[in-house]
């Protein structure tokens, strides 16, 4: 599993922010290729609205993380990517629309 800090900037068709707004988020995908986890963001993140993104780091996490040190949200986020394959993290505008 991959997990991406990204940049975004909300797009017309974001319902997280207004359009133009910039948001701080983390993407987690469940693949083990960099290039395919990447790619599995970008899908992700567009069909949220976002209409462009800046990977500002990535990491390769562990097969089996100790999830006890995750925070409820990360351990979340970590079970919908295991199950789902993505799971997004928004942590909100980092300057006003």
């Amino acid at each position: 599993m991959h997990a991406f800090k990204l940049s975004m900037t909300a797009g017309a068709a974001c319902s997280a922010a207004p359009p133009g707004a910039t948001i701080s988020g983390m993407c987690l995908v469940n693949d083990d290729d960099a290039s395919l986890a990447r790619d599995a963001a970008l899908l992700a993140l567009n069909s949220l609205g976002f209409e462009s993104c800046t990977f500002l780091d990535v990491a390769k996490l562990p097969a089996s993380p100790d999830l006890s040190r995750y925070n409820d949200a990360m351990r979340q986020a970590y079970e919908d990517a295991r199950r789902e394959g993505v799971a997004v993290m928004l942590y909100g505008p980092d300057a006003a629309g």
